[in-house]
């Protein structure tokens, strides 16, 4: 008896088995089993039950990111695609260069017929080329002769040296262009940026130096800073989003403002009001705002989206957790009103609205509101009910690309946009202050605006030392 009860506590039965096997094992044991032992085995049971049937939330059904999805895999989904570029895809491949920086030439030193030297003055019958490319990282130093002339009267003129040659010696353009683009765009850190700079380009630099390059490039932008906001609140439509940021060991957040040509960043130590008015950006605008149904955005006198991808993966926890039909019916409405194209005519969208209040009316039905308890304050609902309410309080947000085809379904946008500073943080941890955060956030923004209208980030940034 005590072997099989050994067996059992060491889960004779795999825990991937149906939960009905581990219930047969137990029943073969309960005779030889004590009363507390009877009792302590069905609770465990029934622990188990309610563990193997609740599933974890994961980034499919909840807001939560694709690195905390638990046991992660990436298989390919089967589809009718073929792995690899599609047909249509443009690809990148090398291009003969017309002229190349070196020639080498190679001649063969014997006929590969009668062994004849061919050393000698030997007729060429053609050439074969083949370029190999390479890439050479070296110190370029320039130096600036300021010639001091006399006159003759006597007077000696001193030169006028280039922005660039104010000091006897240092770093030009496009050092702190190189500086400032491996730690700030390509997050490399501020050490690993020292040494590159050391090894490769036989440059010393200090990290205060290259924290230096970085403050005078976020003082040079606070002009552009400036004609972005205006350019912001001209714009049609804007994702907004923010995400949580470590400055100095404290919780903080960053809040992008964004679109398919502009970004802009900025960190405050709040989520809410405070930090969208101290941007004092959506106070004043007027256009279409994408976002994640966070009710802060309310508060403004815009008309707002809702990002419909978390739409979908709560409508998801729904149907698959708590059970609800009417979850499922309006995730595939919505995703065929996506699929189907931008071009609604009013019948159409009219057809759509119907069966979206429809599909609520369901849920009614099939998720009411919890009885009041008796006690003071809201009564608490399921997160179904909430998701149910908030879709029927939103519903013109949640269709709204149904009207105007400029705004888009998802506000995936926006959380592209605040990617990297969550790939920087995870390098680096956060920031050590939050002047570091600020000027992270500048440059930032403003190499990904240039970068979404055809400048390249390094290019961008020679032109702030220029």
């Amino acid at each position: 008896m005590r072997r099989g009860l050994a067996r059992f506590l060491c889960f004779h039965v795999p825990v991937s088995d149906p939960i009905e096997k581990v219930k047969a094992e137990f029943e073969r044991l309960r005779p030889s089993l004590s009363l507390e032992a009877q009792s302590l085995f069905s609770l465990m049971l029934s622990l188990l039950e309610i563990l193997v049937s609740k599933k974890r939330p994961t980034s499919s059904n909840s807001h939560l990111p694709p690195s905390q999805d638990p046991h992660r895999k990436r298989p390919r989904k089967g589809g009718k695609r073929r792995p690899g570029g599609q047909p249509g895809h443009k690809g990148a491949s090398l291009e003969k260069a017309e002229h190349p920086d070196e020639e080498i030439q190679h001649r063969p030193q014997a006929c590969s017929s009668c062994l004849k030297d061919l050393s000698s003055k030997a007729e060429i019958a053609r050439t074969e080329k083949r370029q190999v490319f390479e890439a050479k990282l070296s110190r370029y130093v320039v130096e600036h002769q300021g010639l001091h002339l006399r006159c003759s009267c006597g007077c000696i003129t001193a030169p006028v040296f280039p922005p660039q040659a104010q000091a006897p010696l240092q770093y030009g353009p496009s050092a702190k262009a190189l500086a400032v683009y491996l730690h700030w765009y390509q997050l490399l850190p501020l050490a690993r940026t020292c040494e590159f700079f050391a090894q490769k380009l036989n440059l010393p630099l200090s990290e205060a130096t290259v924290m230096a390059m970085g403050r005078q490039a976020h003082e040079r932008l606070a002009v552009w800073d400036a004609q972005i906001r205006d350019q912001l609140l001209a714009a049609n439509v804007l994702h907004a989003d923010e995400t949580g940021i470590n400055v100095d060991a404290k919780g903080n957040w960053l809040h992008v403002l964004s679109n398919e040509y502009l970004t802009y960043i900025y960190g405050h130590a709040k989520r809410g009001r405070q930090a969208v008015e101290q941007a004092d950006i959506l106070t004043q605008y007027k256009g279409v705002l994408v976002h994640d149904c966070w009710p802060t955005y309310f508060q403004y006198d815009c008309t707002h989206a809702i990002c419909n991808a978390h739409i979908l993966r709560e409508l998801t926890w729904a149907q698959e957790q708590e059970g609800q039909a009417w979850a499922g019916k309006l995730k595939k409405l919505l995703l065929d009103a996506c699929h189907e194209g931008r071009e609604w005519n009013h019948d159409k969208i009219k057809r759509v609205e119907r069966k979206y209040e429809r599909i609520l009316e369901e849920g009614d039905q099939e998720c009411p509101r919890s009885a009041p308890s008796g006690k003071k304050g809201r009564t608490k609902q399921s997160k179904s009910r909430n998701l149910l309410e908030r879709l029927r309080l939103h519903q013109s947000s949640v269709l709204l690309f149904l009207y105007d085809p400029m705004v888009p379904f998802t506000n995936n946008q926006g959380e592209r946009d605040l990617r990297m500073a969550k790939l920087r943080q995870k390098i680096s941890g956060g920031f050590r202050t939050s002047d570091g955060m600020a000027i992270f956030c500048r440059l930032r923004s403003y190499v990904a605006t240039m970068r979404k209208q055809g400048v390249m980030p390094r290019a961008a940034l020679l032109q702030v030392f220029s």
